[in-house]
């Protein structure tokens, strides 16, 4: 596999990797999943794009949310996408797969939110603070109003 690029294979080990992205891969920072449909996110500098798993039809979703971007983790059942920004004002953000809606789930006691995790089976979306050397969680479905 080159440099500068995404790529995926089998569990199993049998197949041979697979090249996804092999440009503007540089300062990546986050890469989801979406397994039911195919589709791979990743989050860049100032923007998340999402594309087909074979790198078709790759978009811009978002642009100008993300100052500095940290960590993505998507929610297929629920069609979901979460992420974490290290910003002055950091936050962990619920994003719809689609690009219809940002809405932000964390604002507060974030220092740098890091490593999200979704537990699919409790419905919690965890996270580390790698400078509050903590680890939480929050409801999936947390209700913003």
């Amino acid at each position: 596999m080159a440099r500068d690029t995404i790529g995926y294979m089998s569990l199993d080990g049998y197949k041979t990797v697979q090249t996804a992205q092999n440009h503007d891969v540089q300062g990546t920072e986050g890469i989801a999943v979406d397994w039911i449909h195919r589709n791979l996110y990743t989050l860049r500098q100032h923007q998340l794009h999402v594309q087909r798993l074979n790198g078709q039809y790759r978009t811009s979703l978002y642009k100008g949310l993300f100052r500095l971007p940290r960590a993505l983790v998507a929610y297929p059942q629920t069609r979901d996408l979460f992420a974490s920004d290290w910003s002055a004002e950091p936050f962990i953000v619920r994003l719809a797969m689609d690009g219809s809606k940002a809405e932000k789930l964390i604002v507060e006691e974030l220092v740098w939110p890091n490593a999200l995790a979704v537990d699919y089976f409790a419905e919690r979306l965890y996270w580390a603070d790698a400078f509050r050397d903590v680890i939480e969680f929050v409801g999936c479905r947390h209700n913003l109003s």
